[in-house]
């Protein structure tokens, strides 16, 4: 199995559940839009105080949360082959792990960049009596980034053997990525690119419809489009994971 076959399988599984599906896409999707017309209507008739902020936080949650129903319902379809829609992928225990899983590696990540760039900032006043010049601060960011893609390369199969209810066996995920972590971002950007031109006629839409309806409806209907892609963008690179699962678990199955 090359990257090729994985970024193709995606795009076919990722069609696949839609067509089997519509149903369930269409609920994800209006489930999404209404929280972002939530979110919106917060931003727009509330002051910057700490209870809007925690509406909002509210309200991204609850769409990650509906997010997380399409990717791990992806996950199972493609490597264990279960119907479009599952038990699982509804609060059942390998949601709640994905969930569990994916966001607290998130959060860790985030909380070890803020402690590097404290440590490079104090480490750069010791040295120099002064701040970071512009060049160390690009350096850095350069560097951090990379380490997170490496990391994130390294440990990208747990998430789907969390999807799967199967056990976290940190060592096996990263035995299995072992000189793979290039190849593994190399199809997600492929498939990146791919999904890149598939945005491009939704754009056009969008702006045609403005066009032809005026700019008062362009907020409204870019929203909607952009919520359709973003589901199905979810899907599509929960696809291309399971693949990469099913191209690299070796020691994880």
């Amino acid at each position: 199995m090359n990257f090729a076959q994985c970024v193709t399988g995606a795009w076919v599984d990722a069609w696949r559940i839609t067509r089997r599906s519509p149903l369930f896409i269409a609920l994800l999707v209006a489930g999404v839009y209404f929280l972002d017309l939530e979110r919106s209507y917060v931003r727009s008739a509330h002051a910057n105080t700490l209870p809007t902020y925690a509406a909002l936080g509210v309200l991204w949650a609850l769409q990650a949360l509906l997010l997380s129903i399409a990717i791990v319902q992806m996950h199972r379809f493609v490597v264990l082959d279960e119907p479009p829609v599952s038990r699982h992928a509804f609060l059942g225990g390998a949601y709640w792990r994905h969930v569990v899983v994916t966001y607290g590696l998130s959060f860790l990540a985030i909380v070890v960049g803020i402690v590097a760039c404290f440590a490079f900032s104090g480490l750069s006043w010791a040295i120099q009596s002064h701040g970071p010049g512009r060049g160390g601060v690009a350096v850095f960011a350069v560097v951090l980034a990379w380490v997170y893609a490496w990391l994130s390369a390294r440990i990208s199969l747990i998430n789907t053997q969390a999807s799967l209810g199967r056990p976290l066996r940190w060592r096996a995920a990263w035995r299995d990525t072992r000189g793979n972590a290039r190849k593994i971002y190399g199809t997600l950007c492929v498939l990146g690119v791919t999904g890149g031109f598939a945005a491009l006629p939704v754009i056009l839409l969008v702006f045609a419809i403005a066009a032809i309806f005026g700019r008062n409806s362009l907020h409204a209907v870019a929203q909607l489009f952009e919520d359709l892609f973003a589901v199905w963008f979810a899907l599509l690179v929960a696809a291309c994971s399971a693949w990469i699962y099913r191209r690299f678990a070796a020691e994880l199955l």
